[in-house]
């Protein structure tokens, strides 16, 4: 059988007792992720802070990261292997319990190029751009 690869979705919820602490997440959680799963079937890490909902209010979730992993047996078998450490980390950075799920991809990816401006966005912005038209 051949391995299917799998997106792992970690999602940390936002309300009013919520707290998160983005620098350590970057500096310390996500390399420690990086470093005891990448070696074991993790192809690709990348999380999003939540800045906003679509009307301007508060967004429901604070961070959500995706794990690429090359399959679920891969990531059980990281989980099995370093699991206890990494979600022994987790109280480091919030007072939240994070929602996981594993997703199958469906669909491809499109690639889009996205017009830059000349200021670099700071931490506390969104980096959004402008779809140009496909040739």
């Amino acid at each position: 059988m051949i391995p299917v690869m799998i997106i792992v979705s970690v999602l940390y919820p936002r309300h009013g007792e919520s707290q998160f602490d983005h620098e350590y997440y970057r500096q310390k959680h996500m390399p420690l992720v990086e470093q005891r799963w990448s070696g074991m079937g993790l192809v690709k890490m990348e999380w999003m802070r939540g800045v906003a909902a679509p009307d301007g209010g508060e967004p429901g979730y604070e961070v959500i990261t995706l794990l690429t992993f090359l399959s679920r047996e891969a990531f059980e078998a990281g989980l099995a292997a370093f699991g206890e450490e990494i979600l022994g980390d987790i109280p480091n950075f919030t007072n939240v319990q994070p929602l996981v799920q594993i997703n199958q991809p469906v669909s491809g990816t499109i690639n889009v190029e996205l017009e830059r401006t000349q200021e670099e966005p700071t931490q506390d912005q969104s980096l959004w751009g402008v779809i140009r038209d496909r040739p």
